[in-house]
């Protein structure tokens, strides 16, 4: 912080102010009836309450917002998508899109056609951000998306990002949308061709975190063909690459093949390629490079002892998420790997949508939301209350104090 600023906030601290007699009780009074006109009902529900207004204000916004993005002005645009994803991300909306779900699809697969750069990346991210809040009732959404999305991720004239985004939808979208088994296997195969084939890091790191998700709902029966066909290229990777994000997707896509071929047939481990895989993770695990940052070294090595432990033992890494009154346990690679994906997705507001969204609930198996103690709202806003009334009256007391000691 900078030293002038901190000096003036000391020196305003200090300037002492008029002795009213008056003027306390005055204003306690006018604080305290201010806030009685938001105090909570017998019912548990706010008279007037400044929660419910915001509730009102963000869905009149997201409306106007979603009006906006059919202007021409691209520069318009361009800030109610911005705005539309801020709205989608923090809050859950999905009641207010029920009248315009054709209307944003409709925007989404004709915005992806024409327009380019942050325009197409904020269209990329409303799809996602569109498909968490209707959860499985729009199989029309992964229906439109799916050959759009397919065809701008494999277009090598198109941008890295743009191209790395098309792939997290793809990801993303199919995990919660479709279905059908033999629908993911075909994104799957977009997936590795990609992984295979392209040279861009940040492609290919997009590209292996969508296939890891998707592994995790794969069906039993097809994981020792992914495992025999999928771990050279894994390992071929891990032993090119420099590139941290990389390094991190593909180890975490090898631990999860690991952990998934031990509940089928442990059997399958005994080959030269889960062997040279072992020599890879144990290498980043304990690498020590000087020309790295420090900060990427910890998170490479932190990272791949985890990985390293599954392979060796078949222990996973155990965490709980706390959200709320609630907590999600992540015991196993598969949960990881989605929880790391849906909180990359939402940030912050990632325990907004564990508390009150249904598709989040049911992947993590969080069961229904539980009931929320309105009463214990109410006395946590009346102590509020109390404790803004009682600090506006010792900052005055002591302004007094000051004011007789310069007199005396």
């Amino acid at each position: 912080m900078p030293k002038g600023r901190s000096r003036k906030r000391k020196e305003k601290g200090h300037q002492s102010q008029p002795a009213d007699t008056g003027s306390l009780d005055d204003d306690s009074e006018s604080v305290c009836s201010s806030l009685d006109g938001s105090v909570m009902s017998e019912d548990g529900v706010g008279v007037g309450g400044v929660e419910e207004e915001t509730e009102e204000d963000a869905e009149f916004q997201l409306a106007e917002h979603i009006d906006r993005l059919g202007e021409k002005s691209s520069r318009t645009r361009l800030e109610a998508l911005t705005q539309v994803n801020k709205i989608l991300r923090g809050k859950l909306v999905a009641h207010c899109l029920t009248g315009c779900r054709e209307t944003l699809l409709d925007i989404i697969t004709r915005g992806l056609k024409r327009v380019s750069g942050q325009e197409r990346l904020d269209l990329l991210e409303l799809s996602m951000l569109l498909t968490v809040q209707f959860g499985v009732d729009q199989p029309a959404l992964a229906a439109a998306l799916r050959p759009l999305v397919t065809q701008l991720a494999q277009d090598p004239t198109i941008s890295a990002p743009e191209r790395s985004e098309c792939l997290k939808v793809l990801g993303v979208v199919v995990f919660i949308q479709v279905s059908d088994l033999l629908e993911v296997a075909s994104v799957m195969r977009v997936l590795e061709e990609v992984l295979r084939k392209c040279r861009l890091d940040q492609v290919v790191a997009s590209a292996v975190r969508s296939w890891t998700l998707l592994l995790s709902i794969a069906p039993d029966h097809s994981v020792p063909a992914l495992f025999n066909c999928l771990l050279p290229a894994l390992n071929s990777l891990l032993d090119k690459t420099s590139h941290l994000g990389v390094r991190v997707a593909v180890g975490q896509a090898v631990a999860l093949l690991f952990e998934l071929v031990r509940e089928v047939d442990e059997s399958l481990l005994d080959t030269r390629d889960s062997d040279r895989a072992y020599e890879l993770i144990q290498s980043l695990a304990t690498e020590s490079d000087r020309h790295t940052a420090r900060k990427e070294r910890n998170h490479q090595r932190s990272t791949f002892k985890d990985i390293l432990n599954t392979l060796e033992g078949g222990v996973g890494p155990e965490r709980t998420v706390r959200s709320g009154v609630e907590s999600v346990s992540l015991n196993c690679w598969a949960r990881h790997v989605q929880y790391d994906t849906f909180r990359d997705l939402l940030g912050p507001a990632m325990n907004t949508h564990l508390a009150g969204n249904d598709l989040l609930r049911e992947v993590f198996q969080m069961g229904p939301p539980p009931l929320l103690r309105v009463e214990s709202k109410a006395h946590k806003l009346d102590r509020k209350y109390y404790n803004a009334v009682m600090a506006k009256q010792r900052t005055q007391s002591r302004g007094k104090l000051r004011d007789k000691r310069t007199v005396t």
